[in-house]
């Protein structure tokens, strides 16, 4: 936990130094590859950040809706070549089992919904992210080995005593969901805002076999 606390630590203030936190150029966007939550999972993971909201104001948390990363936040000049490439993934995987269980926070003042660590899951998340670097030249980012944790951003950016009490606060609450995930999305950033791009639903090639 410490080790990989160290490296989200970094990658935030990494990200913070270049910019990558706003859209400038709109030639090239950033984009991101994510699983989306049941209806359940985010209709709670959204109370608690408008109870968040509430407490403390805006923050950069509510900027996208809820959900699980697979690839980080890349550069890319061609969204729908992206987009495509979804379309062949949701081929090639199942719908797969998701918990999320109890809450968390990464010192650099992310507060979570923890994801219960799950083999499938990973292995969709490193097809992702092996795919890009293969397809797009992505370059992986160190995150995005062994040292990588899935959870649901629930708030992040907070002032640092705000971010405590979130903290204390979260520690002692407890939350387990239990759904199947199928929908896996490609968001761009819009400046301070991510979009819908496309979304895809896994399981494609056992439906139309059905069929």
């Amino acid at each position: 936990m410490f080790a990989s606390s160290l490296i989200y630590r970094g990658v935030h203030a990494t990200r913070t130094l270049l910019g990558i936190g706003r859209q400038h150029n709109y030639r090239t966007l950033e984009v991101a590859v994510v699983l989306l939550l049941d209806d359940t999972a985010h209709h709670q993971a959204r109370q608690r950040q408008l109870a968040v909201l509430r407490r403390h104001g805006v923050n950069p948390g509510l900027a996208a809706a809820p959900h699980i990363t697979l690839k980080l936040g890349f550069k890319c000049r061609d969204p729908q070549a992206v987009a495509d490439y979804l379309d062949e993934l949701a081929t090639r995987f199942e719908p797969l089992p998701v918990t999320l269980k109890d809450f968390d926070c990464f010192d650099e003042g992310i507060a979570f919904w923890d994801v219960v660590p799950d083999a499938a899951l990973d292995q969709l998340r490193r097809t992702v992210v092996a795919d890009l670097h293969t397809r797009f030249g992505t370059t992986p980012r160190p995150l995005e080995g062994n040292a990588f944790r899935f959870h649901v951003t629930l708030a992040h950016g907070l002032p640092a005593a705000a971010f405590r009490a979130e903290r204390d606060a979260l520690a002692r609450e407890h939350a387990e969901h239990r759904f199947t995930g199928q929908q896996v999305a490609l968001l761009v950033r819009c400046d301070h805002h991510w979009i819908d791009y496309k979304t895809v639903t896994l399981g494609r090639s056992t439906r139309r076999s059905a069929a």
